[in-house]
């Protein structure tokens, strides 16, 4: 097994509520009445869940699943043990287990997992700032300290990637910036005015890269993008209407929210704060609701149509934050545990 330790200081990475674009105008992009949306259930947009036994020997337990990726038969799990300890569990197909890196220091907050497809390297980012490299099998190549705030980033050719600073950068007046070489390049999606708590996330970006497209979607974000890796442009391409019930970044008082509004947006759920679980499945794009609503919505990007998807696929909370973690393009995946065990589950969806 690989074993880092690491006793970086705290950078305090908090979850914030609101992270949004202000709205869009334009004539190139759609307008979704979300209170019109038809109601489906999984059984409907998917031909099955599998269950995937994962074998974790003497590894520790997992506690909470952030993120799964699938490359070259190998799943990566993105996974905080009891303590609030970062792992990444490798398995193979058979679910036995590969490799583990742990970070064992708490305060190791890790912002991304991701591949790179170009170098097949395992890129880790904590804390924003620190990166660490992998061979797929979990081996450490490389690390060092980047020049800029990372809080998310997608790929898009050897040298180009866009980058997510997650309110990290405060000097910075835009959310996203186009890295070639990790030089700057270009700028999107502006952030909103007063305070802004600074956040990660791990399912912002829904690439496509044979389309020459990636779909951004920011937590609390009533705006989907569509960035084109040809011609480097961002766009508006869904307003999601959700009729005053969704909270935006733009929503977020100058100095913050008192504990009697706050108390109305969480225990009293007066809005819908945010997104989670946003992938691309067969030209489909997933999102969960979080707050007044806590259904999951699909886009279909060929008709614009979009859908409640309603009654989860057994073993998945319906709860959770963030019960979906990742994608293929042809399954979504989720994590479960079972008296103790712990299971990948392996939803195929319909074309």
């Amino acid at each position: 097994m690989n074993y880092w330790k690491f006793s970086f200081p705290s950078l305090g990475l908090l979850l914030l509520l609101g992270c949004s674009e202000p709205k869009a105008t334009g004539s190139d992009w759609v307008r979704l009445d979300m209170t019109q949306s038809q109601s489906l259930n999984w059984n409907s947009v998917s031909e099955g869940v599998s269950r995937l036994p994962l074998q974790t020997g003497d590894a520790p337990f997992i506690d909470t699943c952030h993120k799964v990726l699938k490359y070259k038969g190998l799943y990566y799990l993105l996974a905080q043990i009891a303590g609030g300890f970062y792992h990444i569990y490798i398995y193979d197909e058979a679910g036995a287990l590969v490799n583990q890196i742990s970070f064992d220091d708490s305060f190791f907050a890790v912002n991304l997992m991701e591949i790179e497809p170009e170098s097949e390297e395992l890129v880790i980012v904590g804390l924003g700032r620190f990166e660490l490299r992998y061979d797929l099998e979990g081996n450490l190549k490389a690390q060092k300290k980047l020049d800029y705030p990372c809080a998310a980033l997608c790929y898009i050719n050897a040298t180009r990637e866009l980058v997510c600073d997650g309110n990290m950068d405060k000097t910075s007046p835009f959310s996203l910036t186009l890295r070639d070489n990790e030089k700057p390049v270009k700028q999107f999606l502006q952030k909103a005015k007063g305070k802004q708590n600074q956040y990660t996330t791990w399912d912002m970006f829904a690439p496509n890269l044979s389309a020459h497209s990636i779909y951004v979607m920011e937590r609390s974000n009533d705006t989907i993008y569509h960035y084109n890796t040809q011609t480097d442009e961002m766009r508006p391409l869904y307003h999601l209407d959700f009729h005053g019930d969704f909270l935006t970044k733009q929503d977020v008082p100058e100095n913050g929210w008192t504990d009697e509004e706050m108390d109305e947006i969480i225990t009293q759920r007066k809005y819908i704060t945010g997104t989670s679980s946003f992938y691309l499945v067969n030209e489909k794009l997933f999102f969960k609701l979080s707050g007044k609503r806590e259904d999951f919505c699909m886009i279909d990007l060929k008709t614009n149509e979009v859908y409640s998807v309603a009654s989860l696929p057994e073993d998945i909370s319906a709860t959770a934050y963030r019960p979906i973690v990742g994608s293929d393009g042809e399954y979504l995946y989720a994590f479960a545990k079972d008296h103790g065990k712990s299971f990948l589950l392996k939803i195929k969806m319909k074309g």
